[in-house]
């Protein structure tokens, strides 16, 4: 094969190209994302793969895909015998081949929406921080060079409505069409209906399970970071559940508030709040990674309570219990300005978010009702 010629742009740990990142899978970097290449494209010659000398192994590696199998070889790397490396040397661009994913762009500051072979944006490489690479709008008609941003949240029929900017915070509605699907009713209003309850799994309880009695004839839509308030300390969902009519479900969940442990009531109402971008982003990565690998749907528990902990000091917020919620309530005039100046327009399912131009995080969901009752 010939040499690597493209520039690093990234990094993850060896044994995430095993359990999390392996051949298509989507890697998320901080400005851009990239997808893993076929096994024809990795150079594993020139002793940029290490060979895995474990017989053991490779005979279980043969019992289940033959004995077609000659060698194990670790990804292409640069082997930490060779010390330090020149980021602008060839061994710099030693590594898993990827490719940019999707190649589609939107400039956050006047919407422009093109393809990367449209020559619009410049891409922008940093050698000796490989993760800031990103590809900027140099022509852009209103100010600056603003990063761009990928395109992949524009499908299943959703569209960018008008960039809406209150203070630093700015918002892309995501437009289009109600999706066609359950007739679900989403937690909020359950428990205002009295519909459902989320209780304590036992009277001692159990800080990454709580338990959701669904009483309604619908299928309760519970999302992803929604807080449940009450009962011995509050908590937020890990994942997006969907819980069947007229059952009870264990329901997996983080804590918010790490000073309390006993109960203010029986049972969690929900407070209106959720958990912050940065702190869902890393919650997230964390579920996700528990799952692939141990089929379990934990987070970890010490990193949530680490963002809670910053995010408080950051704002300046007092609260005896470490709670999520006082970092809110620390800012309500704040934040009340915002959701007015923010408010969901006519069609809109989903919105893209950015701070000072750059992304903060993406939501959508399948029908703009849903939308307008959370927003």
């Amino acid at each position: 094969m010939p040499p690597i010629n493209h520039p690093r742009v990234g990094e993850v740990r060896p044994s995430q190209i095993i359990f999390s990142y392996g051949v298509g899978a989507l890697i998320d970097l901080p400005h851009i994302s990239v997808i893993v290449m076929g096994l024809e494209d990795w150079n594993v010659n020139a002793g940029q793969s290490r060979l895995i000398e474990e017989e053991r192994l490779l005979r279980a590696v043969r019992a289940q895909l033959g004995s077609q199998v000659e060698r194990l070889l670790a990804p292409p790397s640069v082997q930490s015998s060779q010390g330090p490396i020149d980021p602008l040397s060839e061994l710099a661009r030693i590594g898993v081949p990827v490719a940019l994913f999707p190649r589609w762009m939107l400039c956050p500051r006047c919407q422009r929406l093109a393809p990367l072979s449209s020559g619009l944006f410049t891409r922008k490489h940093d050698p000796y921080h490989p993760e800031r690479t990103r590809y900027v709008h140099s022509g852009c008609e209103l100010r600056g060079e603003p990063v761009v941003v990928p395109a992949r949240f524009l499908v299943e029929g959703l569209r960018p409505g008008i960039l809406v900017q209150h203070g630093n915070l700015a918002m892309l509605p995501l437009l289009g069409p109600d999706r066609p699907g359950l007739d679900y009713i989403l937690l909020s209003d359950a428990l205002e209906q009295g519909l459902a309850t989320v209780t304590e799994v036992s009277e001692a309880g159990q800080v990454p399970n709580l338990a959701l009695r669904n009483d309604g004839d619908r299928p309760i839509l519970a999302l992803d970071g929604e807080e449940l308030k009450g009962a011995k300390q509050n908590r937020i969902l890990n994942l997006s559940l969907l819980v069947p009519a007229r059952t009870t479900t264990v329901v997996p969940v983080s804590c918010v508030e790490q000073g309390r442990w006993d109960y203010m009531s029986r049972n969690f109402g929900v407070s209106g709040d959720m958990l912050f971008a940065k702190a869902k982003a890393g919650k997230l990565m964390k579920v996700s990674e528990n799952m692939r690998t141990y089929g379990s749907r934990s987070s970890d528990q010490g990193e949530v309570w680490d963002h809670v902990a910053r995010k408080l000091h950051r704002l300046g917020a007092i609260s005896s219990t470490s709670a999520m919620q006082n970092a809110f309530s620390s800012r309500k005039d704040s934040l009340s300005d915002h959701e007015q100046a923010l408010k969901p327009v006519a069609g809109q399912r989903g919105a893209a978010f950015f701070i000072d131009g750059e992304l903060a995080g993406i939501e959508a969901l399948d029908r703009a009702s849903s939308w307008t009752a959370l927003a």
